[in-house]
């Protein structure tokens, strides 16, 4: 089984949270990345950074003014964060927190499925709570490029039932035939 390991970029490019936005943009157009981790001296991940933080920030973007409904539905404490964000000069003022991670040994299929469930580019992957590499859907195509297909897997009949089984029972369509 393939693993996050197996198909991670081990040589993460990082910032630190005092990386003003403007490194941090630059650093994405020198090393055609499209997201940063932003993690401590311990290599400890406290968020990311991507292209879509960056071109909503008030500086590259200008003021967008919210319309009304957005104000009313949104609530105060909403719209404070996205003022704060959109005004934040550093990797810490501008970055998502809550990051979708993988651990190292969580297999392709399953880092496949994370990025697919929080409609992400790109998942830190961590072992003991540090950060030791990054799978991108680039990654995740490459194996699917060099997948031989032609030879037949190894799988047992059981193995096959039990997963379209575990397959069918999260979807919820499946439930209607019951």
């Amino acid at each position: 089984m393939l693993t996050a390991a197996d198909v991670m970029t081990a040589a993460v490019i990082t910032v630190r949270p005092e990386t003003s936005i403007h490194e941090i943009a630059k650093l994405l157009c020198d090393h055609h990345i499209s997201g940063v981790p932003v993690v401590d001296d311990e290599e400890r991940l406290l968020g990311i950074v991507s292209e879509g933080d960056l071109i909503g920030h008030a500086q590259l973007a200008g003021e967008q003014r919210r319309s009304w409904w957005q104000t009313f539905l949104n609530g105060p404490a909403v719209l404070a964060q996205h003022y704060a964000k959109s005004h934040g000069r550093t990797a810490s003022g501008i970055m998502i927190k809550d990051v979708a991670t993988v651990l190292e040994t969580t297999s392709v299929a399953d880092t496949a499925r994370t990025l697919e469930q929080h409609r992400i580019k790109r998942a830190p992957v961590l072992r003991d709570g540090r950060l030791v590499g990054i799978v991108t859907r680039s990654n995740l195509l490459q194996v699917l490029a060099t997948a031989d297909v032609s030879r037949p897997m190894d799988v047992t009949d059981r193995i096959i039932r039990e997963r379209l089984t575990d397959e069918f029972e999260e979807q919820p369509w499946a439930q209607l035939a019951a």
